[in-house]
């Protein structure tokens, strides 16, 4: 009877184990992703933005050594070669009803950029390259740390990661966001786009 039991124990394990996987949670995407080597991927910090730069090189990091697993995303770290550059930071006053910041996505057509998101909605179709766009305004109000977050969450944008309301990840916006880095959920929807 004791082995009858034990058995029934261990095939309901390997039945939970194997015959149900649990799934990875995966959060809302785009629909479309960068075109741009992923695996290849530098930014550009513009002249208007340099006293950003720890912030931004923080939340790169953090996409790239994520502490939730392997992704492609590899190097992800700057460049003072704007042609190299699949992300283009740049800081400006722009008073846009306290946005933080915002994500912009181009592709080329005939040799010139086509802008795929105006007023920073969701983008239409692939595109090649990202511009992230910082508001001065309300941006350097925030704590280091909110600063960081915001870039990682600017970041997952750039790489088609869509608004989702969950606390633990670094795309709830930051009203809802709990978190300044990038979390499982953030590292398993990147993966699920490449």
């Amino acid at each position: 009877m004791k082995k009858y039991f034990l058995s029934l124990f261990i095939f309901g394990i390997c039945y939970l184990t194997f015959a149900n996987p649990v799934s990875a949670a995966i959060g809302p995407k785009f629909g479309y992703k960068m075109t741009w080597n992923i695996e290849n991927v530098y930014y550009y910090i513009d002249q208007s933005a340099p006293g950003y730069s720890g912030t931004i090189a923080a939340a790169a990091k953090n996409w790239v050594y994520t502490g939730c697993g392997y992704n492609k995303l590899y190097p992800n770290t700057s460049t003072t070669n704007k042609t190299n550059s699949a992300i283009d930071i740049f800081a400006a006053s722009e008073g846009r009803n306290g946005m933080l910041a915002g994500t912009l996505m181009f592709k080329r057509v005939n040799g010139n950029a086509t802008l795929l998101n105006p007023n920073y909605s969701a983008p239409t179709d692939n595109w090649l390259f990202a511009e992230i766009h910082i508001n001065n305004d309300v941006f350097q109000n925030y704590s280091f740390e909110v600063r960081q977050g915001t870039m990682a969450h600017e970041f997952g944008h750039a790489f088609g990661l869509a608004h989702n309301q969950i606390a633990n990840s670094i795309m709830g916006q930051v009203d809802v966001r709990k978190v300044q880095t990038v979390q499982q959920i953030d590292n398993d929807t990147f993966n699920s786009i490449y």
